[in-house]
């Protein structure tokens, strides 16, 4: 049997305890929004995991949230966990080369993992902020 993750078993029985000690996963949005109001904003979340932020950015009621995580586990746990929303797209992929995907002009971008996280020197690093640039508003804001 072919596994389709990124990680073993045990990964996601356990993400929460192993990515959120000593983190406030609202606290981290409410920094977002002291910089930009996301209500209204089509907005793309780049590494997305299990949700943890993804619910405090939904709680602010952006227009559209499209959410990418290269891990086919983590999108399942995601389309499970926000079945309910109509605003929301979900994308196995790294979220870097998205621009055949997306219809929505993105105001917003948001990458608290996997920009840093998933590369081994500044040259990748400098290769994926240019990605999201390229297809970010006039006006569109990348946070990482």
């Amino acid at each position: 049997m072919k596994n389709d993750t990124k990680h073993p078993w045990w990964y996601y029985k356990y993400f929460n305890q192993i990515f959120s000690y000593n983190r406030n996963y609202k606290e981290e949005i409410e920094i977002i929004l002291s910089i930009r109001n996301i209500e209204g904003l089509s907005i793309i979340e780049i590494g997305a995991g299990t949700g943890n932020h993804t619910k405090f950015i939904l709680d602010n009621k952006p227009e559209k949230l499209f959410l990418f995580d290269n891990d086919k586990e983590s999108i399942k746990i995601l389309k499970n966990k926000f079945s309910e929303y109509k605003n929301i797209g979900f994308y196995v992929s790294d979220g870097f080369n998205y621009s055949n995907k997306i219809d929505s002009e993105i105001e917003l971008v948001i990458s608290t993992f996997s920009i840093i996280q998933q590369v081994s020197n500044f040259d990748e690093f400098y290769m994926r902020c240019t990605s999201i640039l390229k297809f970010l508003s006039n006006k569109g804001l990348f946070i990482f």
